[in-house]
């Protein structure tokens, strides 16, 4: 959510901080700001909105200070404002976090008693004038942070600013991830490896609970329990040419665009479609035994995993089970040692995915993640990784990453399936999903417009869908939601007249999800409940799914190119994309970076 940089070493620090910001935008943010440091001075200056607002106010500014902080913010305490923009500092402290502080209304409580005063709404600002506090009790940084560890509650990334030590970067993380980069100018610190990329290869992962400092040519760490530790610098490739929108208006354009090649190159890590197998490392999953399956994620990763659960049944047979995270974290369920507990992030640093792992480790069951970036959190921490070869995606409302997951989540039920060698329709359907992918995308492009204007009309919309086709209903809904900030709801068509159709009316729209499943008849039946209503009737159809009568039921049709039943879903995923692309466009939305949302959720 909230992006973190920092660099110290021999080079103004400004414009790599303005730069690093530049790369974290995909985010999501709402304000930003940085401060340097010199001579015992801090300079600071931050503004509500896009980062180009904060770069207007930094044009003209001589700024030579060779250390600094920068932060983009997504509110989680108080609205967006400049004075709710990190950094946050008093005279001896500034300092920039990620995380959400769960006690910060009581340690303000005591600082308002020691006769601080507050400038903001934030649980930063809280940080800031705590560590003035344990300055002026006598305590050196080092200790103040030892001690700000034993007393804050929640999770955080923190780089701080010592008005007293001109030449350090103070770091402490728990919970939120924080990055250390050695480049050949210094060092840096970032919330993730992609801000860092264009200056460093050797990145070094902080664990829960350390603190300590960059300097120039030095990094100093304590763990938790203040004693000296060691974490190893890692090299890692940070690809960043994926940051260009390449001619597309919207990152998501260009995601959706890149879809064919994700799923070609996802499949092909796992599928050899050459010999019909699972590739050898891969395959060595079978013997693992596992009795069920435990899927776990938020938002459209638990979506993915919705849609994953048919295919893990139907061709691993596996029981499945699918949670959100932030419901499996604080339940009683029992956590057993012969399933597979399978976490689904995008970024590998979702907090709620992350404490439910947490949870299953701490038991030894085992546990493997879906994940697009490697040494992420999760990555480092689970017994193995099915990565999803994506590449950076930078559109806030996922597609590619959504793709590439159900290609894991494929790949991994055909790796579990109990006879290996009756797959081969299987990998042939696959072989041909890249192509029909791009068939999609270039047709649906083209006539997808044309509903959007309608629906960019209304304030509420229905999606349903049966079987295979419900999750992909319900990440319609919510990527309608996401973009185009109108009400959307996913629904199993079966459900209709057990609540939903009381909505049915003549302004209210439902999308239709159709292909040529033996459950079609079914949910021709509840699009007729809807049409008997008066509802506008919208349909995604596979070629050759209906009769001209059935056809007649619809205001309009996309119509998707035939396929078979397995893999449709793929396909209507790409056409409720762009759907809600175009909606969100009529609508004049931010399509890249909608209100309210952050792109990594590394907060509870």
């Amino acid at each position: 959510m909230c992006g973190i940089v920092g660099y110290v070493g021999s080079e103004p620090a400004a414009h790599l901080l303005i730069e690093g910001l530049e790369k974290l935008s995909y985010r999501g943010y709402d304000s930003s700001g940085i401060a340097t440091l010199h001579n015992r001075h801090f300079h600071r200056v931050r503004a509500k909105g896009k980062l180009e607002k904060l770069k207007e106010k930094l044009e003209g500014q001589e700024n030579l200070a060779t250390i600094g902080i920068a932060h983009t913010r997504w509110a989680t305490h108080g609205m967006p404002t400049e004075a709710n923009a990190h950094p946050h500092q008093n005279d001896k402290v500034s300092l920039v976090h990620n995380g959400i502080i769960e006690n910060a209304d009581s340690l303000k409580k005591m600082l308002l008693q020691q006769g601080y005063e507050f400038e903001s709404e934030t649980d930063t600002e809280v940080i800031a004038h705590l560590l003035h506090y344990h300055l002026t009790q006598g305590l050196n940084p080092q200790q103040a942070l030892q001690k700000l560890q034993e007393t804050l509650r929640g999770a955080y990334a923190l780089g701080i600013l010592f008005a007293q030590d001109l030449n350090r970067i103070y770091i402490m993380r728990h919970g939120s991830p924080l990055v250390v980069g050695r480049g050949e100018t210094g060092h840096f610190i970032g919330s993730d490896a992609l801000a860092l990329g264009e200056w460093c290869q050797q990145f070094c992962y902080l664990e829960n609970g350390d603190f300590g400092w960059i300097e120039q040519g030095r990094l100093s760490l304590w763990n938790e329990a203040g004693e000296p530790c060691e974490r190893s610098f890692q090299h890692v490739s940070v690809v960043s040419e994926n940051q260009s929108k390449e001619g597309y208006p919207y990152f998501m354009a260009k995601e959706i665009h890149e879809q064919p090649q994700v799923i070609r190159q996802t499949l092909s890590a796992y599928l050899d479609f050459e010999t019909f197998g699972i590739k050898e490392d891969f395959a060595a999953l079978k013997s693992q035994g596992y009795k069920r399956v435990q899927i776990v994620g938020c938002g459209t990763a638990f979506l993915a995993g919705r849609l994953g659960k048919y295919w893990l049944e139907g061709i691993a047979g596996l029981p499945t089970s699918v949670e959100i995270a932030s419901e499996f974290r604080y339940c009683q369920k029992p956590i057993e040692t012969d399933t597979l507990y399978l976490f689904i992030s995008q970024s590998g640093e979702t907090a709620d995915t992350l404490a439910a792992h947490e949870i299953v480790k701490a038991v030894g069951a085992p546990t493997g993640a879906i994940v697009n970036v490697p040494h992420s959190t999760l990555d480092r921490e689970v017994d193995l990784s099915l990565y999803t070869y994506a590449g950076a995606e930078i559109g806030v409302a996922s597609t590619k990453a959504f793709t590439a997951q159900l290609c894991a989540l494929y790949a991994l039920s055909l790796c579990l399936a109990p006879d290996h060698k009756k797959l081969k329709e299987h990998f042939e359907v696959l072989k041909s999903l890249p192509g029909l992918v791009q068939q999609t995308v270039d047709r649906i492009e083209k006539e997808a417009p044309r509903i959007a204007m309608d629906l960019a009309k209304t304030e509420d919309m229905l999606f349903i869908g049966r079987h295979t086709l419900y999750p992909i209903a319900l990440e319609g809904a919510l990527k309608m939601k996401e973009l185009s900030y109108v009400h959307a709801e996913g629904y199993g068509a079966g459900e209709l007249k057990h609540g939903p159709i009381a909505l049915i009316h003549a302004g209210f729209p439902t999308i239709a999800l159709l292909d040529e499943s033996a459950l079609k008849e079914k949910t021709l039946s509840n699009v007729q409940e809807v049409q008997a209503r008066g509802g506008p009737l919208y349909g995604l159809v596979s070629e050759g799914a209906l009769t001209a009568e059935q056809e007649a039921s619809f205001k309009d049709i996309l119509y998707l190119p035939k396929t078979s039943e397995e893999v449709s879903p793929f396909l209507m995923t790409i056409a409720v994309q762009w759907l809600a692309y175009f909606t969100a466009m009529v609508r004049g939305n931010d399509i890249d970076q909608p209100r309210n949302l952050a792109k990594s959720v590394t907060v509870e």
